[in-house]
């Protein structure tokens, strides 16, 4: 593959796991697309490590489908890890647009030293898993020591955990420069099937000091009857 060319993605249910590392260049990124008029899926089941990650840089992965058929859905214990990831982005400037991902664990997550990511226009939806203790996994599991991170006009429903999640523990990553822009976020934290969330719609916090954030004309709600936040600052 050579900088600002096009992988087309045919129609059809391809299984397994991928890494990917294509790299392009600024003015010439690399681009995945599904082929017009035909339907491109992803499936991750019968793998038990992250489906999808992006290890290039100068990429662009547009408009087809993730997802992970595996049915089960309740773990015995409190692990972070029951489901494995769908999308890991880690490398920088890469970007995400229309992507349709559901049913996975958590639906994307980005490295926190990988800069200048943008999520955009993806419909993400029903990932995640209920465990002994609550609902796990997310559909935007956000961080970045240095940005911009970009998630733009996206739509997250029904996460068994938070919508957006852009939080780090202490020494693993930072919350520096993020942008969540233009997203719809409802019922997230209700899949385990409890009347009280498990997970905001939107979250940004943690336990380190988060700086350059900005969260901006989201649509969020809840179902009548739903007790949730619908947008939460620091760890709950």
């Amino acid at each position: 593959m050579q900088p600002g060319d096009t992988v087309w993605l045919r129609g059809g249910t391809y299984s397994g796991m991928w890494v990917s590392t294509l790299t392009g260049t600024p003015s010439a990124p690399i681009v995945v697309r599904q082929y017009p008029g035909e339907r491109a899926t992803l499936d991750g089941r019968g793998t038990d490590n992250d489906m999808f990650v992006v290890r290039g840089a100068w990429a662009l992965y547009w408009g087809f489908e993730l997802t992970n058929s595996d049915p089960r859905r309740v773990s015995p214990d409190r692990s972070s890890s029951f489901r494995p990831d769908v999308v890991v982005n880690n490398g920088p400037h890469n970007k995400y647009v229309n992507l349709v991902i559901h049913d996975g664990g958590v639906a994307f997550y980005t490295y926190s030293d990988a800069s200048t990511v943008e999520v955009y226009g993806c419909i993400i939806f029903n990932n995640g898993w209920q465990g002994p203790d609550r609902g796990h996994g997310h559909g935007l599991y956000l961080k970045s020591d240095e940005g911009p991170l970009v998630a733009r006009n996206n739509v997250l429903f029904n996460q068994f955990g938070y919508g957006v999640h852009a939080y780090t523990d202490a020494g693993t990553g930072r919350l520096r420069n993020i942008r969540i822009e233009g997203n719809v976020a409802f019922n997230n934290g209700l899949m385990g099937g409890d009347r009280d969330a498990d997970g905001a719609n939107v979250l940004v916090g943690g336990n380190q000091p988060a700086s350059g954030i900005a969260v901006v004309e989201n649509l969020t709600y809840f179902s009548p009857g739903v007790r949730g936040p619908n947008l939460a600052f620091g760890f709950r």
